[in-house]
């Protein structure tokens, strides 16, 4: 089996960390649903991780129906990718079973989903109501997975919690390639163009920004220990 990765760090302080527990992922037997699935088993496979496939239904008949899907779906994924998986099919309330589910999972994986209704519109699709329910990262599947990810593009904040969407970068590349950026924000020129500052300072000062933002940027790099699995953007 492929080594195990990195383990992700819960804080942004050098040195603490917490032992991966698993990834769940949340489906169904929709074209979507398969694919989030077979994301879910490459990347379980490739961590060596168990895997947890689940599908959440209001009522009991709808929960044996699924749950007899899912163990179809479970038994092609292990035959494929060797990744240990379990299938359960739970009856209840939406969000109190996903986010029971995700407590102790170090990732969640779901389909991507258009927003078609005026409920999506308001609330938010599944994936966006998932990012606001779990404390766990959450990847996003549109496309079928026939491999694991050769690139993982990771924007980067300055602040003070910066240190774990790195972590999280850093798990997913696994040592493939990893690319870090960071957008500076526009907003402060504009107010220096309002004072009708000269074009000189105007570069000067866009250029010390660069500098600075380089190298914080770098400097966060180092500390999350990011810095060998690839260069900054």
């Amino acid at each position: 089996p492929p080594p195990p990765a990195a383990p992700v760090s819960s804080s942004p302080a050098a040195g603490v960390t917490v032992v991966p527990r698993g990834i769940l992922a949340v489906v169904d037997a929709s074209k979507g649903g398969i694919n989030a699935a077979w994301r879910a088993a490459v990347v379980a496979r490739d961590h060596g991780r168990p895997l947890q496939l689940v599908t959440i239904q209001s009522h009991a008949a709808g929960a044996a129906a699924a749950r007899a899907r899912l163990q179809e779906v479970a038994g092609r994924l292990e035959q494929r990718t060797q990744a240990r998986t379990t299938t359960p099919a739970v009856e209840g309330d939406l969000r109190e079973c996903i986010v029971g589910l995700a407590a102790d999972k170090e990732l969640v994986v779901v389909p991507w989903q258009r927003s078609t209704s005026w409920f999506d519109r308001m609330l938010g699709t599944l994936p966006e109501r998932l990012l606001r329910w779990v404390e766990a990262p959450v990847l996003v599947v549109r496309r079928p997975a026939t491999s694991r990810y050769r690139r993982v593009l990771a924007p980067a904040e300055l602040g003070a919690r910066a240190g774990l969407p790195l972590a999280v970068a850093r798990y997913m590349a696994r040592g493939q390639g990893l690319r870090v950026f960071h957008v500076l924000e526009t907003g402060p020129e504009a107010s220096l163009r309002v004072a009708d500052i000269s074009d000189h300072a105007l570069e000067t000062y866009r250029l010390r920004r660069r500098e600075r933002a380089y190298a914080d940027l770098n400097a966060l790099l180092e500390r999350s220990g990011v810095g060998a699995a690839g260069p900054a953007a």
